[in-house]
Parts: C-alpha cells; structure tokens; sequence
C-alpha cells in the first residue's frame, strides 16, 4: 500500500484525518506521517484498511437485509 492507495481509502470512506486514525488506531501525526511517505507503507496497516473495508461492506449487507433488500 502507498500513500495515495491510503488517500483513496480515506476518500472511498469519507474519512477526514482525524477519523482515518481513529479508524485505524494511531494518532493524527502518525497517520499524516504515512500520507508523507513517498514509499510503502506497513503491510499491518494496509491489512487494517482492509479489515476495515470488509466491516463496511459488512454493515452495509446487513443494512440491506434490514430494509427487505433481497441478496443474491
């Protein structure tokens, strides 16, 4: 994962930088210190995102389910 690969992420979540570290545990500084780097970035914050990632599309099925949408 690289910086812009985390700015999408931010962006596909609707994310500011506060709430991206909440999201992912770490601080503001240190999640505006991965947006810095011109290399990648730690493989166990890319494996967060995309835990992350499947949490939403989670609650959003579950969302769905709730409001009579059928799942195929």
């Amino acid at each position: 994962m690289t910086a812009n690969d985390l700015r999408e992420w931010q962006a596909r979540h609707g994310y500011t930088y506060d709430t991206a570290a909440v999201a992912l545990g770490v601080s503001r500084r240190t999640y505006a210190g991965y947006l810095a780097r011109g290399e990648e970035l730690p493989r166990l914050l890319e494996l967060a995102c995309k835990a992350l990632d499947l949490m939403s599309l989670r609650d959003d099925l579950d969302s769905q389910s709730k409001n009579g949408a059928k799942l195929r």
